[in-house]
């Protein structure tokens, strides 16, 4: 009887990873080494804020899942201890925020992902958490456009000081 209620259990959680790979815009693999509960919960606090969530699943049913996806490629990263970033609206922050907390931290190595219907290796994991977000990229064209308009009104504020001093 009790083998009958741990096969369920099994299959439940796949299909609950299974879903997660569906509802997210892409996931990303890490390998993890002695975190704290505190500091994997302030991590877990900010990936939420970020409509993000970090899970950890048995590699066996995690790759199970992959299988239904089609996705066994992604095999070969599930060895050791693993845990798995689901991005359900803006994958690049999740990245960035992830690699960001890391780069505090140094308790995740980066393995691959899963993103735009693409396989991602850990080089293009890593190349895309280091993007500037939406609004830097906003910000920075913003100043570009700015920049010529604040020269040419500091020229003029130049000759009109220069105009009214020889007058």
């Amino acid at each position: 009887m009790s083998r009958v209620i741990l096969r369920s259990k099994k299959e439940e959680i796949v299909k609950e990873i299974y879903n997660k790979i569906n509802l997210a815009k892409g996931f990303m693999i890490a390998d993890y080494d002695k975190i704290s509960v505190n500091l994997f919960a302030k991590l877990r606090k900010e990936l939420i804020s970020n409509k993000c969530e970090i899970k950890i699943y048995k590699n066996n049913f995690f790759k199970l899942a992959l299988k239904e996806k089609k996705l066994e490629e992604l095999n070969q990263s599930l060895i050791e201890k693993n845990s798995f970033v689901f991005c359900y609206e803006d994958f690049l922050k999740g990245a960035k925020l992830f690699y960001n907390f890391n780069k505090a931290h140094q308790k995740f190595q980066f393995k691959n992902g899963f993103y735009e219907n693409k396989i991602i290796s850990k080089k293009d994991l890593l190349l895309l958490a280091k993007l500037p977000s939406h609004q830097e990229l906003v910000a920075n064209f913003a100043m570009l456009l700015l920049s010529p308009l604040t020269k040419i009104i500091l020229s003029l504020k130049e000759i009109i000081k220069n105009k009214e001093n020889q007058g």
